[in-house]
């Protein structure tokens, strides 16, 4: 491009070569996002330098890492970081301070846009709690048979002795015992365990629990305990959740003892596991922001009877046994058959199969004595009455870790009619899937039979309780041929009846007939525990606030320079334990006859009281709480409570319903005069409130105004009532104002 430019009386030519200049501008006026994933709002920390793990994201210029930047208390904190694209995690330089800390992040993109500010609080906590021991000093020579434990902590923990929990009191003192000392040296451990949180920190009780996996909102603590067959705490039992491994797992203590963390708002399968024994699941509704307790639970080991199996040149049925068991309800020993050209094929957990050969089987029994029940896999659905479960297992399948052991054709297992049902009756049947849905599946029903006779080798059989030998034809209907009545002639003399099952594969299976209630059995059927539940209009007088009938004296200071005056009332005072007892109906004026007994269950704070009482009429129960949680900590403010009171009978035995998977099936017809081997309880439950405020602690009389745990925000409303129900939580004093209107945290 050229021009001409008049300068005067000449005319100047400029030419210009193109672009004479480029330019490109990007604009970015969006800021990067930014998340804390760990750690949580609120979570309580025994390590000085927490992993601070964040996620970030900008849809303009990109995040600068360079510019991520913490701040913890309003001072700079340095950290070492591994950084992404997408997020980082970091760890602080230097140690953070004890208590309470505000940590603040922010980062840059690369135009300069800050983030929005991210806040969370979290308490660090890495002192240990220290033991005071008043009574007994070590190494003290004594001539009394026992010993009483005295003494305090230094904080807020819970504690043990030897395994069992101790509880404390409101100054964390405790006195425990006596205990009984036998001839020589006693060694006692005590242990005091900052636990509140379980699964955070350098040493978490709880391990291998994804970050940011524990909502808050949602945290819930399972508790529950582990025995052998005998009776004795079982430790060391791995505790996982089934389908959730972000909640990681636990161990059981010395004392059985487990506490398991978890999000609460549905039903959670809990899964047992320890070397040597067999693997046991319990399901239970889960909470919010509380504890739910699981039943207790027995383990057992493996039988020790193994019978090897080869399937690669067998022309006979081959036999494995376990061993003999008897109990109060008889004496059996479960059997199984392998029928000539059986094969056999290992399912691994990776969906792979392959085919195996050789076996050593072993049959466990988990219905064995009082502790049966406890023993179980799982629970049982609720028409299955509890009879007899076994475990089928080779020793190739557990050391491969495979899901189940597959059979073609299926194996026929026997076991004697040791609780006499009918010949020719059904057997319900069932198996447990543990591995893929947590849960009971019928099968295929078996049959109770006979062994008449033996002729010329085989046994005779009655199948159908007309006690008449079945001819060839009517055996061959159920799958039963002369080799397996070869095979059974010297299993089992003349007049033996058995239960007949078809096994397909190697999982728990279930022979359970359906049960009931006696005729004449009844719920509880009581009305609401009585508590501390004031009147209304109770005669109030004036001067201090005197509430007659409900024996509650009150006074108001007014706070100078506020709008706001604080409340004392006696109804709060740690004296008054009130608030903290509840009178429990148990029984009516009349009962039915075939009542056993009755059960209380009370549980609050994520402790559980059980007390049973004799059929008796017209019985009641005072329950007073002392204010503690599992942990042997002091809370604040009503605490729900829920009361379980159980009328237990013996169970009754019904005919299987006529299906032909009849496991879990309803009939309701009873089989006369066979009683079961399971009680069955009816429950009745009631939810409420139990507890106090109580502010002493903080110097000012208990009138102090002080933010109630877990509370949100100050709300403003009418004048309060002076009713409280179980629907009211009340969490600490209200405050009014000089015109009337109620303030209280809620």
């Amino acid at each position: 491009m050229s021009t001409s430019v008049p300068m005067g009386n000449s005319c100047t030519r400029w030419r210009f070569s193109p672009p004479l200049w480029a330019l490109a501008l990007y604009a970015d006026t969006f800021s990067p996002t930014l998340t804390l994933v760990a750690p949580p709002d609120g979570a309580l920390l025994n390590t000085s330098t927490p992993t601070l793990e964040l996620e970030y994201g900008d849809i303009g210029s990109g995040v600068d890492p360079e510019t991520l930047s913490f701040q913890a208390g309003g001072m700079e904190l340095a950290a070492t970081c591994t950084q992404g694209e997408a997020g980082a995690t970091c760890t602080p330089t230097d140690a953070l301070p004890e208590g309470k800390i505000l940590l603040t992040t922010t980062i840059q993109d690369y135009a300069g846009n800050f983030a929005k500010p991210v806040e969370v609080y979290f308490t660090i906590d890495t002192i240990p709690p220290a033991i005071i021991l008043t009574a007994p000093i070590d190494g003290t020579l004594t001539r009394e048979s026992v010993q009483l434990f005295v003494g305090s902590l230094s904080e807020a923990a819970s504690l043990t002795l030897n395994g069992e929990a101790i509880f404390l009191g409101p100054s964390y003192e405790f006195s425990h015992g006596p205990l009984l000392l036998r001839e020589g040296t006693n060694t006692f451990e005590l242990l005091a365990t900052d636990a509140a949180f379980l699964y955070t920190g350098n040493h978490p009780i709880q391990t291998g629990v994804a970050p940011g996996t524990i909502e808050p909102r949602r945290a819930a603590v399972l508790r529950g305990k582990v025995f052998t067959r005998d009776g004795l705490p079982l430790s060391e039992v791995t505790l996982t959740v089934l389908d959730h491994p972000e909640f990681g797992q636990t161990l059981s203590r010395a004392d059985g003892m487990f506490d398991l963390a978890v999000n609460g708002g549905g039903q959670l399968t809990v899964y047992y596991a320890k070397e040597g024994y067999l693997p046991v699941q319990r399901q239970l509704q889960v909470p919010w922001q509380d504890y739910a307790w699981l039943p207790g639970v027995v383990m057992i080991p493996l039988d020790p009877q193994v019978s090897a199996i080869d399937l690669t040149a067998a022309t006979d049925f081959q036999v494995a046994q376990g061993s003999l068991v008897t109990d109060a309800d008889g004496m059996r020993a479960a059997t199984l058959l392998f029928p000539p050209g059986t094969q056999a094929t290992l399912m691994l957990p990776d969906g792979t199969s392959r085919p195996l050969s050789t076996l050593h089987v072993r049959a466990t029994e988990y219905t064995v004595g009082k502790s049966g029940p406890q023993a179980m896999p799982a629970e049982l659905p609720p028409n299955s009455g509890y009879t007899y479960a076994v475990e089928f297992s080779s020793d190739e399948a557990l050391a491969a870790g495979a899901t189940e052991v597959q059979f073609n054709p299926p194996l026929i297992s026997y076991v004697e009619n040791f609780l006499n049902f009918p010949v020719g009756g059904i057997v319900p049947v069932g198996y447990y899937d543990r591995a893929q849905k947590g849960c009971w599946v019928p099968s295929d029903n078996g049959r109770v039979i006979q062994v008449l006779g033996h002729n010329n080798g085989m046994a005779e059989l009655d199948t159908n309780g007309d006690g008449v030998a079945d001819d060839a034809a009517t055996l061959a209907a159920l799958g039963i041929t002369e080799a397996e009545r070869q095979r059974l002639a010297p299993l089992y003399p003349p007049g033996q009846s058995l239960w007949r099952v078809s096994i397909a594969h190697f999982t728990p299976w279930d022979y359970n007939w359906p049960y009931g209630s006696p005729d004449d059995a009844e719920g509880p059927g009581q009305g609401a525990p009585s508590g501390d539940d004031p009147l209304e209009d109770s005669c109030e007088l004036s001067g201090s606030t005197i509430e007659c009938q409900n024996q509650i004296l009150g006074e108001a200071a007014i706070l100078a320079g506020t709008p706001f005056s604080l409340h004392y009332r006696s109804d709060r005072v740690p004296g008054r334990k009130a608030a903290y007892t509840l009178e429990i109906p148990l029984s009516r004026a009349s009962l039915p006859a075939s009542l056993k007994r009755i059960e209380l269950e009370t549980s609050v704070a994520g402790r559980r009281f059980t007390q049973s009482f004799p059929p008796a009429p017209n019985q009641k129960y005072t329950f007073t709480w002392d204010g503690q949680n599992a942990y042997g900590r002091t809370l604040q403010g009503t605490q729900p409570v829920t009361i379980r009171i159980g009328y237990v009978y013996e169970g009754v035995y019904q005919q299987p319903a006529q299906f032909a998977r009849s496991f879990a099936a309803f009939s309701g017809v009873p089989i006369t005069g066979n009683r079961a081997r399971q009680e069955i309880t009816l429950w009745q439950e009631w939810q409420g409130l139990i507890g106090s405020w109580d502010s002493q602690a903080h110097g000012l009389g208990g009138v102090e105004p002080e933010r109630a745990p877990c509370l949100r925000s100050l709300k403003q409303g009418a004048l309060p009532g002076r009713r409280r129900t179980a629907q009211r939580r009340s969490f600490g004093p209200s405050y009014y104002n000089d015109s009337g209107e109620r303030y209280q945290w809620l």
